[in-house]
């Protein structure tokens, strides 16, 4: 089976923006959508606890695999697959060669 056959469904990935609040005139986050239909593959986060120097990946709970993307920030971007959403905590180049990206995500309770 080829990796895209592996990618067995999709995905949101928003991207964060600034409007201001007509009620306080306050600066506020809000989410818009940067890419729909996404094909993509979601894993549960497997191997136990794993700690990086700045201890980011302690917090990870899936892992979501995607084609090859270089349009993403981790810190401007989240990802939603059907009612559930996900802060990307890392993107990783999987393999360094362009073949497919890999999220380290955390699911947003």
């Amino acid at each position: 089976m080829s990796y895209k056959g592996l990618l067995n469904t999709t995905c949101t990935i928003q991207v964060s923006t600034e409007t201001q609040d007509t009620t306080t005139n306050q600066m506020i986050d809000s989410w818009a959508t940067f890419a729909s239909s996404v094909k993509c593959r979601l894993d549960q986060a497997s191997g136990g606890k794993q700690v990086s120097s700045d201890d980011i990946l302690s917090k990870k709970t899936h892992t979501l695999f995607v084609e090859y993307r270089t349009d993403l920030n981790w810190k401007n971007h989240r990802v939603v697959i059907g009612s559930y959403t996900y802060d990307i905590l890392l993107i990783l180049n999987a393999g360094g060669h362009g073949h497919h990206t890999e999220l380290a995500l955390e699911l947003v309770r």
